[in-house]
């Protein structure tokens, strides 16, 4: 079971910490014809990529699992995953740029959720990713005066590295989200709690806004 709550600006996350190995059975699930092509449909959601403009015609790599909570995963008897967790990393090459796109994938039985994660290489799972943005979309929007209706768009992700201060397994990431022509960059640590989760510190007073 996932939980999350919000302690002034520090989201407590359960949340495998493990980034195990990724079962051939599901490499071999996310390369068949018929999710790839559920995958880059996803991918072409993505609002990063929305935001070009140009007349090129973006190019594509095959997805590659890049995040998978192994257990959690259980599969039919036909190879398709009837429970889990995991992440699936597309390379885009479109107007001269080159970026790396993430889609999400959270799968209860029938149920089946997916949508497109941080641009860039950040190494936050689905869960903490989805938890953090929730934590600091409102606070975006009470920053920054409203130009409509718009949500901020994710325009990229960064891993600077291990954080000494965070403790064994901790890590400091880059944010970049576009708000009503904004850019603000939120500095984020994820670092380990003793429930095999993490305590995402996503503290608006060391946003940047330009």
């Amino acid at each position: 079971m996932y939980f999350s709550r919000l302690i002034f600006t520090v989201v407590l996350l359960a949340a495998s910490q493990a980034m195990a190995q990724v079962p051939a059975r599901l490499t071999d699930y996310v390369a068949t014809p018929a999710h790839q092509a559920r995958t880059l449909e996803q991918v072409r959601q993505t609002p990063r990529l929305q935001l070009l403009q140009c007349a090129e015609p973006a190019s594509f790599s095959a997805s590659t699992v890049s995040f998978a909570a192994t257990k959690k995963l259980r599969f039919g008897r036909d190879g398709t995953p009837e429970r889990g967790i995991w992440s699936e990393q597309v390379t885009v090459a479109a107007c001269g740029q080159t970026m790396q796109l993430s889609v999400a994938y959270i799968v209860d039985g029938a149920k089946w959720v997916t949508g497109p994660m941080a641009p860039g290489d950040s190494h936050a799972d689905p869960i903490a990713q989805g938890d953090a943005l929730r934590a600091i979309v409102p606070l975006i929007k009470k920053k920054i005066a409203s130009c409509g209706p718009a949500l901020p768009v994710f325009f990229n992700s960064a891993y600077r590295g291990p954080l000494a201060s965070a403790g064994t397994g901790g890590w400091l990431e880059h944010w970049d989200l576009l708000y009503c022509d904004k850019h603000i960059e939120i500095p984020i640590t994820f670092a380990p709690d003793d429930k095999d989760g993490y305590f995402i510190d996503i503290g608006p007073s060391k946003w940047t806004v330009n």
